[in-house]
């Protein structure tokens, strides 16, 4: 009882908001824009694929911020919700498997 209360357990959650941008003002990417649970081991990978789909979407816009802003939320939020559900169901799958019974 002691070790848990000196390491307690935060809540785990995904995130899906839409959209990821205001304008071309604001653009959220990573796990302010779609945190994922950590049982599929891919949210860092993620967060790379953001930075080379932002930089391909920067350019091919030329300082049009607001319309890449919007292609990158096309581009990305279909592969980003794939792999949050992917996470959800390896846990499950993970759970049912080693869970203390």
């Amino acid at each position: 009882e002691a070790e848990l209360k000196d390491n307690p357990r935060g809540a785990l959650a995904t995130v899906r908001c839409d959209p990821w941008h205001v304008g071309g003002k604001v653009l959220l990417l990573g796990d302010a824009a779609h945190a994922i649970v950590p049982f599929y081991g891919q949210g860092m990978n993620c967060a790379f694929e953001d930075c080379m789909v932002l930089d391909e979407v920067l350019e091919e816009h030329q300082g049009d911020y607001a319309l890449a802003a919007r292609r990158f939320f096309q581009v990305r939020k279909p592969a980003t919700d794939a792999l949050a559900d992917l996470s959800l169901y390896n846990y499950i799958e993970m759970r049912s498997k080693t869970a203390s019974r």
